[in-house]
């Protein structure tokens, strides 16, 4: 492989970026919820804690959606060795 600099293959710096632009928009849709929670209490007439549950539920949309991906890792692995025999 070419490589681009100091033990460093060419792919290795988009590799970098995509990992930060993952986790960065992972981040950002865990927070997206807390700056509107005030709104969400007085809109809908509820406390503080209940409020609070819309940040619980998309980190549970992460959870579940990271749970799926590690399920379906293994029949994409055989659907991909099914077809290169």
């Amino acid at each position: 492989m070419a490589v681009s600099g100091p033990g460093r293959e060419v792919g290795a710096a988009s590799l970098q970026a995509r990992v930060f632009l993952l986790v960065a928009a992972t981040f950002s849709t865990i927070y997206l919820t807390q700056p509107v929670l005030p709104v969400l209490r007085e809109e809908f007439g509820i406390d503080a804690a209940r409020a609070s549950l819309t940040v619980s539920a998309v980190i549970f949309g992460i959870a579940l959606a990271l749970v799926m991906v590690l399920l379906l890792i293994p029949v994409a692995a055989g659907i991909l060795e099914a077809r290169s025999e």
